[in-house]
Protein backbone atom coordinates (compact mmCIF):
# COMPACT_ATOMS: atom_id res chain seq x y z
CA UNK A 1 0.00 0.00 0.00
CA UNK A 2 1.27 3.30 -0.92
CA UNK A 3 0.43 6.31 1.55
CA UNK A 4 -0.20 9.74 0.14
CA UNK A 5 3.01 11.68 1.50
CA UNK A 6 1.50 14.82 -0.20
CA UNK A 7 -1.21 14.84 2.06
CA UNK A 8 1.40 15.19 4.32
CA UNK A 9 2.84 18.42 3.58
CA UNK A 10 3.36 21.16 6.37
CA UNK A 11 1.47 20.30 9.56
CA UNK A 12 -0.16 17.18 8.79
CA UNK A 13 1.70 13.42 9.27
CA UNK A 14 1.16 9.94 9.57
CA UNK A 15 2.38 6.84 11.38
CA UNK A 16 3.62 4.03 10.91
CA UNK A 17 5.49 0.71 13.30
CA UNK A 18 9.01 -0.18 13.04
CA UNK A 19 9.34 -4.09 13.95
CA UNK A 20 9.23 -3.77 17.37
CA UNK A 21 6.17 -2.02 17.29
CA UNK A 22 6.65 1.25 18.36
CA UNK A 23 5.72 4.14 16.35
CA UNK A 24 7.20 5.69 13.54
CA UNK A 25 5.50 9.54 12.83
CA UNK A 26 6.70 10.84 9.31
CA UNK A 27 6.12 14.13 8.21
CA UNK A 28 7.81 15.90 4.97
CA UNK A 29 9.14 19.65 4.65
CA UNK A 30 9.90 22.18 1.82
CA UNK A 31 12.76 24.54 3.62
CA UNK A 32 14.09 24.68 0.06
CA UNK A 33 12.79 25.11 -3.42
CA UNK A 34 9.47 23.39 -3.18
CA UNK A 35 9.80 22.07 -7.20
CA UNK A 36 12.82 20.74 -7.03
CA UNK A 37 13.56 19.37 -3.48
CA UNK A 38 11.86 16.92 -0.37
CA UNK A 39 12.56 16.56 3.37
CA UNK A 40 11.67 13.59 4.89
CA UNK A 41 11.88 13.22 8.38
CA UNK A 42 10.71 10.95 11.03
CA UNK A 43 10.41 10.49 14.57
CA UNK A 44 11.68 6.99 16.28
CA UNK A 45 12.27 5.79 19.42
CA UNK A 46 15.69 6.58 20.80
CA UNK A 47 18.19 3.58 19.36
CA UNK A 48 16.70 3.56 15.82
CA UNK A 49 19.93 5.27 14.16
CA UNK A 50 19.39 4.43 10.61
CA UNK A 51 18.96 7.57 8.32
CA UNK A 52 18.41 6.10 4.92
CA UNK A 53 15.90 7.16 1.97
CA UNK A 54 15.28 5.26 -0.69
CA UNK A 55 13.30 7.34 -3.70
CA UNK A 56 12.39 7.68 -7.11
CA UNK A 57 9.87 8.25 -9.26
CA UNK A 58 6.75 6.72 -9.48
CA UNK A 59 6.18 4.07 -12.07
CA UNK A 60 9.93 4.05 -12.38
CA UNK A 61 11.48 0.78 -10.64
CA UNK A 62 15.38 2.60 -10.16
CA UNK A 63 15.27 4.05 -6.35
CA UNK A 64 18.40 6.33 -5.35
CA UNK A 65 19.66 5.97 -1.54
CA UNK A 66 19.97 8.76 0.40
CA UNK A 67 21.45 9.31 3.69
CA UNK A 68 20.63 12.34 6.77
CA UNK A 69 20.69 12.71 10.06
CA UNK A 70 19.32 12.12 13.46
CA UNK A 71 19.22 14.35 16.20
CA UNK A 72 17.87 13.45 20.17
CA UNK A 73 14.54 15.07 20.43
CA UNK A 74 14.41 17.11 23.51
CA UNK A 75 13.55 15.94 26.44
CA UNK A 76 11.89 12.78 24.93
CA UNK A 77 12.81 9.31 23.97
CA UNK A 78 12.63 10.13 20.96
CA UNK A 79 14.68 11.05 18.10
CA UNK A 80 14.04 12.81 14.87
CA UNK A 81 15.63 11.75 11.32
CA UNK A 82 15.74 13.83 8.38
CA UNK A 83 16.73 13.05 4.88
CA UNK A 84 16.85 16.02 1.74
CA UNK A 85 16.04 14.77 -1.56
CA UNK A 86 17.00 17.07 -4.32
CA UNK A 87 17.22 17.33 -7.68
CA UNK A 88 13.51 16.48 -7.91
CA UNK A 89 11.51 17.25 -11.19
CA UNK A 90 8.76 20.06 -10.92
CA UNK A 91 5.43 18.58 -10.68
CA UNK A 92 6.28 15.49 -10.81
CA UNK A 93 5.46 12.33 -8.40
CA UNK A 94 8.15 10.37 -6.65
CA UNK A 95 7.39 7.10 -4.21
CA UNK A 96 10.09 6.63 -1.11
CA UNK A 97 10.46 3.83 1.33
CA UNK A 98 12.30 4.68 5.00
CA UNK A 99 15.15 2.07 5.81
CA UNK A 100 13.33 -0.35 8.40
CA UNK A 101 10.20 0.62 7.97
CA UNK A 102 7.70 -1.62 4.98
CA UNK A 103 5.24 1.29 4.07
CA UNK A 104 5.95 2.85 0.80
CA UNK A 105 4.86 6.60 0.78
CA UNK A 106 4.66 9.16 -2.00
CA UNK A 107 4.55 12.90 -2.83
CA UNK A 108 4.32 15.53 -5.90
CA UNK A 109 6.64 18.07 -6.39
CA UNK A 110 5.20 21.56 -6.52
CA UNK A 111 4.91 22.44 -10.39
CA UNK A 112 7.28 24.88 -11.80
CA UNK A 113 4.67 26.83 -13.31
CA UNK A 114 2.91 29.28 -10.02
CA UNK A 115 0.00 30.13 -12.10
CA UNK A 116 -0.50 25.83 -11.94
CA UNK A 117 -4.01 25.05 -9.34
CA UNK A 118 -2.42 23.21 -6.61
CA UNK A 119 -4.64 21.12 -3.95
CA UNK A 120 -3.51 21.61 -0.12
CA UNK A 121 -5.22 19.48 2.31
CA UNK A 122 -4.74 20.74 5.99
CA UNK A 123 -6.30 18.54 8.55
Amino acid sequence: MVLPAWLLIGAGCTSARWPDDTAALVYLTWPGDPTTTMTVQWLSAEGVTGDEVAFGRTGEPRLRRVTGRHDPLTETDRVVHTVELTGLEPGRDYRFRISGLAEEYAFRTMPADAGAPITFVVG
